[in-house]
């Protein structure tokens, strides 16, 4: 699998090249990211490797922190209608480039000047290595997004204030952006370069930069009048800013599509080539949910699902809000219990239904066998397992939809207090009740707690659940009233719901990597992760859980 650290391919129209060159400063562990998107990559100029010769062209170079010279090479190795990608250093950065090498301003300028179109300058936050948001620092309203809706505070607030006056200064963000990436193509019938081209790449009237053909506008353009998108977009090349996730079990890059009016798209790309199994069960899921529901507006409705570059492109409604972090968490920990709570009685009280025959094997049996194949020298924690969930097996209990991670960054607090929920890859239209609250509550003591390890996570799931003194037992309670759960149910929906959370994550991280079976690592990182933790303490520790009032 092509690591994220490459994750800037999503901003061309093709993101897997057929041939691919390398120039500038040497980075091995780059060299090696590249040879899984190309297995042949050729090394350009004195920075070792092949040399080839004047006539080889590509369809993507890549130029790292270049200097003047090998700036001047990579551009002339990229065939016309190719892509040049840059990578420089931009402000801090120049307390420890190396002397000779070009600032992200000049670069941009110096390829339009030579006759690249599109020539466009993105902002790798926090840096190259473990960038999670690709900001366009030629459009104020993506830059102004990015920085007021970053989970950091009113440090980013101020920049968000300064975005607004320096966006399109690139001798400002020389000055302020530590890591640029350049993105520049090469006309597909090279005309001779002019002054007026030195302009190209700056923002246009409406606050957008120039005409974009990434992957995901490739897909937008086609299907453009089909989707009515000029309601919400009146330029072809909406303001966007990429989210590139890095948690293990991350399977895609997002694009979150601004509008000028009306509400905005999120467009999630599969950073697999072919099928992708996580976005269609999610569009499948999603027009599913809004079927039954009649349009619920806390829930993103489905757009389009579709392939771009045989990369599978799910786009979506955003949903008005912010996320409801650690910090958001912390600072209103009760309203934030009580907004959820009321919209999942609201949501499952809407979608009951009565257990089948076949609810207790289909939700809970399927989960143990996959946790007794991965953990067979877990005998005694499973056949515990096994007999505290068996009581559900005989008992009645309504069937509800089910989210399956119901926590940051899945939750939105928008105006009101008005949830919003997303990410439903994950869900079950027959689920179990009381897993999500259950699931949720563990989020909110983890947060409330500042856990960070997983004892300390685990400290904070017992608080929130064991003895007497759990706080989070009346809101269990008034969520099993309003359901109609029976109270001899809540112990092993308990046991379920951290179970199930492994069996889970085990699915999510192994769709993800490497085919073929779980290897050691993988096995050692899901054994201490908390979930794991959780599951079984909540097995050694079931006599303590108290649900009288």
């Amino acid at each position: 699998m092509v690591p994220a650290r490459l994750d800037w391919r999503f901003l061309l129209a093709e993101p897997e090249p057929d041939r691919v060159a390398y120039a500038g400063r040497p980075d091995e562990r780059l060299l090696a990211s590249l040879r899984l998107l190309c297995p042949t990559v050729d090394v350009l100029g004195s920075t070792g490797g092949t040399h080839q010769g004047d006539a080889d062209l590509y369809g993507l170079v890549l130029a790292r922190e270049p200097s003047e010279r090998d700036l001047a090479l990579a551009a002339g190795r990229v065939r016309p209608g190719g892509t040049l990608v840059v990578e420089a250093r931009g402000p801090v950065g120049a307390l420890t480039r190396t002397a000779g090498h070009e600032p992200p301003g000049r670069i941009a300028r110096h390829l339009v000047g030579v006759g690249f179109e599109e020539v466009r300058s993105f902002w790798m936050w926090p840096d190259f290595e473990r960038c999670t948001r690709i900001i366009p620092l030629d459009d104020p309203a993506a830059v102004q997004h990015a920085f007021a809706h970053s989970r950091h505070g009113a440090g980013l607030r101020l920049g968000a204030w300064m975005a607004h006056r320096l966006v399109g200064m690139d001798r400002i963000w020389d000055r302020i952006a530590s890591s640029v990436c350049i993105v520049g193509r090469r006309a597909a019938h090279p005309a001779a370069p002019s002054l007026h081209a030195a302009n190209e790449a700056s923002p246009g009237p409406n606050g957008t930069g120039a005409p974009y053909s990434s992957i995901v506008h490739g897909l937008l353009g086609r299907r453009w009048t089909e989707l009515g998108l000029d309601r919400s977009f009146p330029s072809r090349s909406p303001s966007f800013v990429v989210l590139t996730p890095r948690f293990r079990n991350s399977s895609h890059v997002i694009f979150m599509l601004l509008p000028e009016a009306g509400s905005g798209l999120v467009a999630k790309v599969c950073r697999q080539r072919g099928p992708c199994e996580k976005l269609d069960l999610e569009a499948r899921n999603l027009l599913a949910i809004q079927a039954r529901l009649g349009g619920l507006e806390s829930i993103p409705r489905p757009v389009a699902f579709d392939s771009g570059e045989d990369h599978m492109i799910l786009l979506q409604t955003t949903l008005p809000g912010r996320a409801m972090d650690r910090a958001t968490v912390r600072r209103r920990g009760p309203q934030c219990c009580e907004s959820v709570l009321g919209w999942l009685i609201d949501v499952q009280a809407a979608t009951r239904s009565t257990a089948g025959p076949d609810g207790f094997d289909r939700l809970i049996g399927g989960d143990l066998s996959h946790l007794q194949a991965l953990f067979p020298a877990e005998r005694d924690l499973l056949e515990r397992t096994r007999s505290l969930v068996a009581p559900l097996s005989e008992m009645s209990f309504p069937l509800v939809l089910e989210h399956g991670d119901l926590s940051h960054p899945n939750l939105l607090v928008g105006p009101g207090d008005r949830v919003g929920v997303i990410d439903w890859e994950q869900a079950e239209l027959r689920g179990m009740p009381a897993v999500d609250l259950f699931f949720f509550l563990g989020y909110v003591g983890r947060a409330m707690g500042e856990a960070r390890s997983t004892d300390e996570a685990l400290r904070a799931v017992d608080q929130a659940f064991f003895g007497r003194r759990s706080w989070a037992r009346s809101y269990v309670l008034r969520y099993a009233e309003r359901l109609g759960l029976p109270r001899e149910t809540l112990t092993p929906l308990f046991i379920s719901c951290w179970a199930r959370q492994v069996a889970g994550l085990a699915r999510k991280v192994a769709s993800c990597e490497d085919p073929g079976s779980p290897g050691p690592a993988f096995l050692d990182w899901l054994h201490s992760n908390w979930r794991f933790a959780a599951w079984r303490h909540a097995v050694e520790q079931s006599s303590r859980l108290d649900w009288d009032n």
